[in-house]
């Protein structure tokens, strides 16, 4: 789904007509997947045009298992700004994956 999103996004990178694009990508991620969430940083910054259009990635997480599990989510947190905590168990409900 993040893949339809930057390929709309970056279709409109010719279109005069489009003053500005606020958009909110919101995903859900368990604390382990934390190769994921890079990867899909990465994109993100790969694929934006360099216009004045905005895109706000944000990862909906459970609450952190454990000490370690917490320090490393206060350490992302500073780095990256975009981890919203909703509690709860961290599950990830099964889906079919593109890429692994």
């Amino acid at each position: 789904m993040l893949w339809a999103w930057l390929l709309a996004l970056w279709s409109l990178r010719g279109i005069h007509r489009c003053t500005s694009l606020k958009l909110g990508i919101m995903i859900t991620s368990r604390w382990a997947e934390f190769n994921r969430r890079q990867i899909q940083r990465r994109v993100l910054s790969h694929c934006l045009p360099a216009t004045h259009h905005s895109v706000e990635l944000l990862f909906f997480m459970a609450f952190p298992s454990g000490d370690e599990e917490e320090a490393a989510a206060w350490r992302e947190e500073a780095e990256y700004g975009d981890l919203i905590e909703v509690g709860g168990p961290d599950t990830d409900p099964p889906v079919p994956r593109d890429a692994r």
